[in-house]
């Protein structure tokens, strides 16, 4: 019985271990039979009913219910062609069938119009300091509508849709460019 016992289990171990190539087998009869469904010509089906001829005088049924007396039936390719679709006028304003993007963090500040105006005169930055940086060179600290935190920007940073494109510490004003109006905005620091 023992020797019984051993000989199943080695067959159990390699079962296991060729369990990937019986799946990859079976999986290439079933895929080799729907390839040969597929192929086979028609008239070697061995299901297909063998058809009868029509009766002489009387023309082989299309389809569907009888028809009522009096009337005769329609052939598949008889039917009418369905009536064109009605023209509709385009709209010029496309602005209300575009809404921002729900799922973005700058979503949350944005206005619920759905669209912006890119006609203003201003834009959603303020000026907060001018300061020298330890290069040498002048930063800018900026705070934005969509942010809400105030950063600090040398010239020439790009930031959101904006650049900032020159810094005047002596008048403490800074020059930045709008990729949205595409025109620059001048911004003076409050209080000055």
């Amino acid at each position: 019985m023992n020797d019984i016992t051993s000989k199943l289990r080695k067959a159990g171990i390699w079962a296991w271990h060729q369990k990937e190539k019986v799946f990859l087998g079976a999986l290439l009869i079933v895929l080799c039979f729907r390839v040969w469904v597929v192929l086979r010509p028609a008239d070697a089906s061995v299901d297909s009913p063998i058809p009868k001829p029509p009766v002489t005088g009387q023309k082989p049924p299309v389809g569907g219910p009888p028809a009522p007396p009096g009337q005769t039936r329609m052939a598949a390719n008889d039917v009418p062609d369905p009536p064109p679709r009605p023209v509709t006028e385009r709209a010029d304003d496309y602005r209300p069938l575009v809404r921002q993007n729900p799922f973005t963090i700058y979503s949350i500040l944005l206005d619920n119009t759905g669209t912006q105006d890119a006609e203003g005169d201003s834009i959603d930055v303020t000026l907060n300091n001018i300061m020298k940086w330890s290069d040498g060179a002048y930063r800018a600290e900026l705070t934005t509508k969509v942010t809400g935190k105030s950063k600090r920007y040398k010239e020439g940073e790009v930031f959101e849709n904006y650049k900032l494109m020159s810094i005047d510490a002596a008048n403490k004003t800074v020059t930045i460019y709008s990729s949205a109006h595409d025109k620059t905005f001048e911004l003076k620091m409050p209080g000055s």
